[in-house]
């Protein structure tokens, strides 16, 4: 199913994103992924496990690099929705889970 991309562009009308892993984490279709929703990768950045301080890291590099995509690699939807302070980065941009799913902010 399509979706529609709007918000803030970087080059050629591709959505600024960022990257957000885990050390020793394999993201298959990062790639495809990337690709297929037209992000341009602005920045990438290795956080901890722990939730509180992987969303301040988030939250930080959201604004830093006025992304409005963050692509977690490491946690699925179920997850996030999960845990409130990720609930609260997805208030800031739209949220790209390990399981592909699109959270819209």
């Amino acid at each position: 199913m399509p979706i529609d991309h709007t918000g803030s562009t970087g080059s050629a009308g591709k959505r600024r994103a960022i990257i957000i892993g885990k050390y020793e984490t394999d993201a298959p279709g990062l790639d495809e992924l990337i690709t297929r929703h037209r992000l341009e990768v602005v920045f990438t950045v290795y956080a901890p496990s722990a939730p509180k301080p992987a969303a301040l890291v988030t939250v930080q590099h959201i604004l830093e690099h006025d992304a409005d995509v963050v692509i977690i690699q490491h946690l699925t939807a179920a997850e996030i929705r999960a845990e409130e302070l990720w609930r609260a980065v997805a208030g800031l941009a739209d949220i790209v889970t390990s399981d592909g799913t699109w959270l819209r902010s």
